[in-house]
């Protein structure tokens, strides 16, 4: 669990980088779904404790991770899409803070984060689609872990817990 947790940290990192080394601003289309259906449960006591309960499972924090790298910041940085990329197609991005750098590489159907220099220099982590499965898994040390399904317009994100949260893209 402690690896799983390292690797969601470094995730959130490496998606914070890309947002303030790359300027990258996207729609954060399943971020604000989750927001507004939220927004819409009822008067605001009902929406701000369904708030802090999405945050604490955390529901939030997931929609974001999956608006940084699948939504948002792949097609800013490659102008495609690595599900679209051919076979042997390779992007490479460097991000550096002022304790760490990284080496993002973008294949088809793969996201490859490796920490370079800093507090966990030489881990990486791989966000790999599944086209069979229609999945995101994120692999770690030979552990597959599965973190999105997409089902049509519909995003279903898969908590630790193995409860999910279904985002409908299409509204």
């Amino acid at each position: 669990m402690k690896k799983f947790k390292t690797t969601v940290l470094l995730l959130v990192l490496a998606a914070f980088l890309s947002v303030s080394l790359f300027s990258c601003y996207g729609n954060f289309t399943l971020t604000r779904k989750l927001y507004e259906w939220n927004g819409s449960l009822g008067d605001k006591y009902i929406n701000n404790i369904v708030f802090w309960i999405l945050l604490f499972i955390p529901a939030y924090e997931f929609t974001v991770v999956a608006d940084f790298f699948v939504l948002n910041t792949i097609e800013f940085w490659t102008d495609s899409n690595p599900l679209g990329m051919s076979e042997g197609q390779e992007v490479i991005k460097y991000a550096q803070t002022d304790d760490a750098s990284f080496k993002i590489t973008i294949t088809k159907n793969n996201i490859e984060i490796d920490e370079l220099t800093g507090k966990n220099a030489g881990q990486s982590v791989l966000l790999s689609f599944d086209e069979e499965s229609q999945a995101w898994y994120l692999v770690n040390d030979g552990n597959n872990v599965k973190i999105a399904t997409l089902d049509g317009d519909k995003m279903n994100l898969v908590y630790p817990s193995g409860n999910t949260l279904t985002v409908d893209l299409a509204q």
